[in-house]
């Protein structure tokens, strides 16, 4: 078999452990009468750490075989210990239902319905800490073996808009495995890059394989050229400015939003009407900044007439301009050239 599909197999057997053990733990959690929570719990609290400790180790164990066969790795680097994978915290982590069922019963949620709440929380804790043992075990053995250069993310779409962006690039055998709640991405170690691994961000936005994505996000994608890594990163750090919304991400002078938007706001101070221009630069460096310092730190002076006929002098204070979301550029544009002026000018169409 491909990588891929040694990739697919691991993944296969990493998720049907996961479920396997959700549910183990959600029969111990429907067991339990309503009437004291805490206690009954309490009892059933070290059988429920010992199954997904049991369920850590068969993570760990699974591992070496699947690097093995990826890396085309005979025996090469020492077993990975999978007693040393098995988290500690598990009593604390497996409580945490019982409060979250408590919670809602005081918030007026009825006994059976914060019951079945409470043991999805469960079942979360369950799928994600199995699935994370299994990253962490790869990412150990990966360590343990000198020629393997690091990993690939493969998605099993439908995914979420983070893990699309992540996927098809090639991380360093030590680069953290970003990942949230029941992510069901998985490593693909390799021994040097590979290209046949890229991954499309663009294509699985058009197919309707990426989640969580606003109509007018995917518009500006998909219709008007945007780049996915852009408009997602955009979502992070986002505030609201009047009637729009803005983002802090990717507004330093290093960034390419970052220097677009401080070239045209250079322009706009020295009186250059830049109200149709594009701007493509994807750098602005401290030479530039040095020619400009002065106008930056002071503005620029105009002299005016008062109504009085005074003469009166005013200086023109420069000021960063917000950066707008992919969303709010996309509904508040007049037209859809204004609309792709506005997202190259702003960094999202490179």
């Amino acid at each position: 078999m491909g990588v891929e599909a040694d990739a697919l197999a691991y993944h296969g057997d990493t998720v049907l452990l996961g479920r396997q053990t959700a549910a183990a733990v959600l029969r111990m959690w429907r067991a339990i009468p309503l009437g004291d929570l805490s206690a009954s719990w309490e009892k059933q609290l070290p059988d429920a750490v010992a199954l997904l400790m049991a369920a850590q180790t068969v993570a760990g164990e699974i591992a070496d075989p699947y690097l093995t066969q990826t890396l085309d790795d005979r025996g090469a680097a020492r077993p990975i210990d999978p007693s040393a994978l098995v988290g500690p915290g598990l009593p604390d982590l497996l409580y945490e239902p019982v409060i979250r069922a408590k919670s809602a019963i005081k918030d007026g949620l009825s006994p059976h319905l914060a019951l079945d709440v409470a043991g999805r929380q469960l079942a979360t804790y369950a799928l994600t800490t199995t699935a994370d043992t299994a990253r962490l075990a790869v990412t150990a053995g990966m360590a343990a073996r000198p020629h393997a250069s690091g990993y690939y993310r493969m998605l099993r779409p439908p995914s979420c808009a983070r893990c699309a962006i992540l996927a098809g690039k090639h991380f360093a055998w030590n680069a953290g495995f970003k990942r949230h709640p029941r992510c069901d991405c998985v490593h693909i170690p390799v021994q040097e890059a590979d290209d046949s691994l890229a991954f499309d961000p663009r294509a699985a936005v058009e197919a309707g394989q990426v989640t969580g994505m606003s109509k007018a996000n995917t518009k500006a994608i998909v219709e008007l050229g945007a780049d996915p890594s852009q408009v997602v990163n955009a979502l992070s750090g986002m505030y609201d400015v009047g009637q729009f919304t803005a983002t802090t991400t990717g507004v330093t002078r290093r960034a390419v939003a970052g220097a677009r938007m401080l070239a045209r706001d250079l322009d706009r101070a020295l009186g250059i009407d830049v109200k149709t221009q594009t701007y493509t630069n994807f750098t602005f460096d401290r030479d530039q900044i040095a020619q400009w310092a002065e106008l930056l730190r002071r503005g620029k002076t105009y002299t005016r007439l008062t109504r009085r006929g005074r003469e009166q002098r005013y200086a023109y204070r420069y000021v960063r301009t917000p950066r707008p979301t992919p969303q709010t550029i996309v509904t508040s544009a007049s037209s859809r050239a204004e609309a792709v002026r506005l997202l190259t000018n702003y960094g999202y169409i490179l």
